[in-house]
């Protein structure tokens, strides 16, 4: 807007009002505004992993104690003579109310009815094995009977009495197997000999 300067003047009564327009005055101000610096921040984050935590397990296992057992197994042998080693006794037996002599000859006369008398059948097996099987039952043990040696009678009680005089003689180990060790290579007994 304009500015109006008023001046009055008085001469002689007289009034002059002198109206002066001044120029309207335009002021331009120029505002320049400057952004604020621009603030570039720059953050690095440095993000470090966890540490690694490494745990190494060692286990060790021991085996179970091992038991070792030991078992110790005794076997009983039995030993069976073949036919070849089932022998009669050379000697003759006393047999009967009359106690008559008798071989294993007059054995094999009457097999079936001779045979069947335990007695006769540990004298004679193998004259009595094809009958009664005799050789399984008598061929390793003594003579159940009384015999005649040079015509004195014996058993083998006699023989246990005293194995290594009685088997040293001719016959007997095939008569008192068991005692003398027959089947089991001369071995005596160990039950005689016993005083």
């Amino acid at each position: 807007a304009g500015t109006t300067t008023t001046t009055q003047a008085t001469t002689a009564g007289t009034t002059t009002t002198t109206t002066t327009e001044a120029p309207p005055t335009t002021t331009t101000t120029t505002t320049t505004t400057n952004p604020p610096p621009a603030t570039t921040t720059t953050t690095t984050t440095t993000t470090n992993p966890p540490p690694t935590t490494t745990t190494t397990t060692t286990s060790t296992t021991n085996p179970p104690p091992t038991t070792t057992t030991t078992t110790s197994t005794t076997t009983t042998t039995t030993t069976t003579p073949n036919p070849q080693t089932c022998v009669d006794s050379p000697f003759k037996m006393i047999h009967g109310n009359n106690e008559s002599e008798r071989s294993c000859n007059w054995v094999a006369n009457k097999l079936s009815r001779r045979c069947g008398n335990n007695g006769i059948a540990s004298h004679c097996p193998s004259t009595c094995d094809g009958e009664v099987s005799s050789c399984n039952t008598y061929g390793c043990e003594n003579s159940l009977k009384t015999f005649v040696v040079d015509g004195e009678w014996y058993h083998c009680d006699d023989a246990c009495d005293d194995p290594e005089f009685y088997c040293g003689f001719e016959g007997v180990p095939e008569t008192c197997r068991k005692v003398c060790g027959y089947c089991n290579n001369g071995v005596t007994d160990p039950e005689c000999g016993v005083r």
